[in-house]
């Protein structure tokens, strides 16, 4: 497993040539990239494709443009079409985050904002609600983002997407860290970004020590 993270911050407040950049996309990509109306959603969306292209071309020894990816029927997650080769992508605000191992996995990035507490107790469960409460009243907000990430992570890493709905299972918390309460995913999160919570999900214990950060410009290198 790795997983990477780009931060956006300069390009954000700098529209460039992205209609150039697009051309490097299959059409359905750039359509669907060109539908967004703000700028900042365009350039995260373009990011997210792009990262992950130039990624599985360096691994398959193939043009990123050549990297053939497709959406599952019944969620519409998009998938590389190569056996063993798993991956996931998240955005929020200056930061696009992608995790690729070689079985099914799930990443969740959000950038930390006040909240109304009672959208944790709609979307939690009880027990999630009550851990929440249980914290001091300076954590609560972080502790938000934590639960809200790792519960985002499981049901992307499950394939579930929001429809399995986020209530619908406990993340809990020990000693060592979060756990689902089914003992079937493991958790890791990671700091980015002080203002952001960063959480994967997957199916064993692999997990890399860091997030390996790239440069737009990195990667538009790699994909030009």
């Amino acid at each position: 497993m790795k997983i990477y993270g780009v931060n956006l911050a300069e390009q954000l407040d700098n529209e460039f040539a992205l209609e150039q950049w697009l051309g490097l996309l299959p059409l359905e990509r750039r359509e669907t990239i060109s539908r967004f109306i703000r700028w900042s959603d365009r350039l995260r969306s373009f990011t997210g494709e792009c990262l992950i292209r130039s990624l599985a071309g360096s691994y398959l020894g193939c043009r990123p443009s050549e990297v053939r990816i497709a959406k599952e029927s019944n969620t519409g997650k998009p998938v590389l079409l190569y056996e063993g080769m798993h991956f996931n992508i998240s955005h929020s605000g200056e930061w696009v985050v992608c995790a690729i191992d070689c079985s099914p996995i799930g990443i969740d990035v959000e950038e930390m904002k006040p909240i109304e507490f009672g959208i944790a107790e709609r979307f939690f469960s009880v027990e999630e609600y009550q851990l929440l409460l249980s914290e001091p009243a300076d954590r609560q907000v972080a502790v938000f983002y934590e639960l809200w990430t790792l519960k985002e992570s499981y049901l992307k890493q499950t394939g579930q997407g929001l429809s399995g709905g986020l209530d619908s299972f406990t993340v809990s918390r020990n000693g060592k860290g979060y756990y689902d309460e089914n003992g079937r995913c493991f958790f890791r999160q990671y700091e980015v970004d002080p203002r952001y919570k960063l959480s994967v999900c997957a199916g064993h214990t692999e997990f890399p020590q860091e997030v390996i950060r790239l440069s737009l410009d990195h990667i538009l290198q790699k994909i030009n």
